[in-house]
């Protein structure tokens, strides 16, 4: 499971801490770990999921108008008529050396 993505195991994964009636993982030390081996590009990536999850959470997710929205696809389509993209077949390639 930990060799997903070509990420290490953090080493302390099976520690826990007693925290009041309950134990819990350090899941605050595993993600840092994790954190810590991620690209820019990638930590952009997880900073908008954990929005996306708070977000969701208190009911302040971020909505854009429809003109906002149909701007990024205007700009979206563009970038695919000038090559900018990815093929399906380059992306597994890719996979396979994470």
């Amino acid at each position: 499971m930990y060799g997903f993505c070509g990420l290490d195991k953090p080493q302390n994964s099976n520690k826990f801490e007693e925290r009041g009636d309950f134990m819990t993982n350090t899941i605050e030390e595993e993600i840092q770990h994790y954190l810590l081996q991620l690209n820019e590009a990638e930590k952009n990536s997880v900073l908008q999921l954990l929005k996306t999850f708070i977000g969701e959470r208190t009911g302040k997710s971020e909505r854009i108008s429809l003109e906002q929205y149909n701007q990024e696809l205007g700009e979206a389509e563009a970038e695919f008529e000038r090559g900018e993209y990815v093929s399906h077949e380059e992306m597994l390639k890719q996979m396979k050396q994470w």
